[in-house]
Formats: structure tokens, sequence, C-alpha cells
């Protein structure tokens, strides 16, 4: 493969990652069960900037009148999806798809809030054109799921990735909660919340889980053995339904419960869940 081309797989490649990181980034402010509604924070503010700053007329009527009287409901479609949309982008798996999915959602929040103050429209114009470019380039040949499906090879290094990602997240968790109670119900941020990369809430549980979890994942793709990381797929998916549930069952704030957890922590859940889901179909790679 000649040098220019291997650049550009490589550049494609991680401008799709880039992008799954950034829906990553922003749903730990999608708050159950109110979604802001009871004092006029979070998702809901947002809602009432497209109803009180409109870009496009028709979309503030459907603000108004569709959204905001359901907000519940489309609370949690919003977090949902924007979940989905970071674990798919950053797997690579169905990326045209999902890409413009992605890019139909970013031109949701850009009429939502384009001309509220302090916005910048371009913005929001860049999302769409990213996500539109990644629809057109197939951008999950490279460095993602989608190539190796495409080539019909097993996904053992895919394993190896997640494990190894999922092992540096935990660590990264423990050393953040270190001093915290092992079950610190407000957990404590992996990121940085002055440039706004605020990726994930862990406490220390959450944060062995996630060692937990990488740690049987490496094994399984050592081994070329399915067990152990349809063991790690069934954690995963059982910690992401933990994080639903402590929002369902607690304050509904960006964190709660006994994994510490938050929007951002779902997405993870779930990027490690139908990872490894999809890659213990084929192992013996």
């Amino acid at each position: 493969m000649k040098l220019e081309e291997r650049a550009s797989r490589t550049a494609i490649g991680a401008v799709r990652i880039v992008a799954g990181l950034l829906w990553l980034a922003n749903v730990h402010w999608k708050r159950p069960t109110d979604f802001g509604r009871s004092n006029g924070s979070g998702l809901f503010k947002y809602v009432k900037y497209g109803i009180d700053h409109p870009t496009l007329p028709p979309f503030s009527w459907a603000l108004e009148h569709l959204v905001k009287p359901n907000m519940t409901a489309f609370g949690w479609f919003t977090l949902v999806t924007e979940s989905m949309l970071a674990a798919l982008l950053i797997l690579g798996w169905r990326t045209r798809l999902v890409a413009l999915v992605a890019a139909g959602q970013a031109a949701a929040i850009g009429l939502s809030v384009a001309q509220a103050p302090n916005e910048w429209p371009w913005s929001y114009v860049l999302m769409i054109s990213v996500h539109l470019l990644l629809a057109a380039t197939a951008a999950g040949m490279f460095a993602g799921l989608d190539g190796l499906r495409a080539r019909g090879a097993g996904y053992g290094k895919a394993v190896a990735a997640l494990g190894a990602v999922a092992v540096l997240v935990g660590l990264a968790g423990v050393i953040a909660s270190a001093d915290d109670p092992f079950t610190n119900k407000s957990g404590s941020l992996v990121g940085q919340r002055s440039y706004e990369l605020k990726f994930v809430w862990l406490n220390l549980l959450a944060a062995l889980i996630c060692i937990g979890i990488g740690a049987l994942a490496l094994l399984g793709w050592k081994a070329r053995r399915r067990e152990p990381v349809v063991a790690a797929a069934v954690v995963a998916a059982l910690c992401a339904l933990q994080v639903v549930v402590q929002w369902r069952t607690g304050s509904g704030g960006e964190t709660g419960g006994i994994l510490g957890g938050n929007g951002g922590t779902l997405a993870l859940w779930l990027t490690f869940s139908i990872g490894l889901g999809i890659a213990s179909r084929r192992v013996d790679a």
C-alpha cells in the first residue's frame, strides 16, 4: 500500500473515531427522567432555545407543540440515539447509515439552537459536513468493523483493541476515583471539564468492572475462544442497563446509582457491549 493511500485511510478512520468521541462527550447532560424540565436546564433548555430563538419557524412550531409536551419520550429518544451514534461511529460498524443518521441529528440540533445566545451556527454546518463525508467515504472500512466484515476477516484484532481500551479506561477511572468510597454515587470524571472533554464518570467499582471487561476480552482473543468475549459483552450490557436503571430510580442528575455513571458512561458501556457482541461471532483470526 502506498504511503499516500495509507495516510488517507488513517485520516478517515481517525476522523470517524473523533466524531464518535464528539457524541460521547456530549451525552452526559441528557439527564433522565425529566431531562431538565423541572428546573429549565439540560436538554429542556435547548428545546426552549429552539422555540424562543427560531432558526426555521416550522421546526420551532414542532418543538413547541410536539416535542415540549412529550419531553420525557423525546429525551429518552435523544439519549439512546446519541449513545448509539457514539458507539457505532467509534466501532466503525454500518458506518454509512450511522453517519447519515448522525448528520440528520446534527441538523436537528442546529435548527434548535443555531440562533440561540452564544452559539456559532457554523459549528453545526461543520458537524453535518463531517458526517456526510464519513458516509461518502464509508469510513468504517478503515480501522473499523466494516472493513473486517468486508474482508471476511475474523475480529480478533478488534477484540484485542476493545479489551485494551477497556483496561485503559478502567485504569484511568481507578486513578480518578482513588480517594473515593468504593461505590461513591457521584463518581469521578475521566476527562477534562475546562475543554469540554467530559467523557465518563466512573466510581471505583465501575472502573474495576471496566478492567475486568478488558481482561476477559483480551483472554478471549489470546485463547481464540468465544466464551470470555461473550461474557464481556454480557457484563457490558448489564452495566449499560444499570446506568439506565440508576437514573430511573435516582435523582435524575448527571451521576447517581451504584456505578456513578451518566450519559457518557452509558455510551461507553454500549460501545463495549456492541463491539464485543459483534466480535464474539468470529474470533478466529
